[in-house]
């Protein structure tokens, strides 16, 4: 995630009901995990997080509430 100043998540699921998600990230390669937002996917709409301009960190993981099959989609630009 360093080096770029746009980078955006986006989630989906094949639930039948809404999934809660949790960003985390790494921010100095260290194993720290810090969690940065959470966001909610309804069943067949994608959610979609835009971290701050200029936000860096060198790991990021997503974790779901409850049990499904997801899709998350990072973009850096």
């Amino acid at each position: 995630m360093t080096n770029f100043d746009k980078k955006t998540l986006t989630v989906t699921h094949d639930g039948a009901a809404p999934v809660t998600f949790t960003v985390e990230v790494d921010p100095a390669n260290t194993g720290h995990w810090k969690p940065v937002h959470q966001l909610e996917s309804k069943p067949g709409e994608p959610a979609t997080y835009a971290f701050p301009e200029g936000f860096g960190a060198y790991w990021v993981r997503v974790t779901a509430d409850k049990p499904c099959t997801a899709t998350a989609t990072c973009v850096y630009e």
